[in-house]
């Protein structure tokens, strides 16, 4: 799994259109990353997969004055 860096969990005043960045997660070819404004991610508000790189930078803003959760998933040739 992913290791989520920045912005960090709880983290206020943050750009509406944040550069979304974690660490490295070894045998990863590519990222899934997602954020939505529920913790169970039952809808997303952004769905990139194929991300290379471990930064992902969110182009549509982002509402303000409201609480978003990320995370980024591994993916190679075996899965997620």
């Amino acid at each position: 799994q992913a290791v989520l860096s920045s912005p960090a969990n709880g983290a206020t005043g943050v750009s509406q259109t944040p550069t979304l960045v974690w660490g490295t997660v070894s045998g990863a070819a590519t990222y899934n990353v997602q954020v939505s404004t529920s913790n169970t991610f039952a809808t997303t508000v952004v769905n990139a997969t194929g991300v290379t790189g471990t930064s992902y930078n969110v182009t549509t803003p982002l509402a303000a004055n409201t609480t978003y959760f990320w995370r980024a998933q591994a993916v190679n040739t075996c899965g997620t």
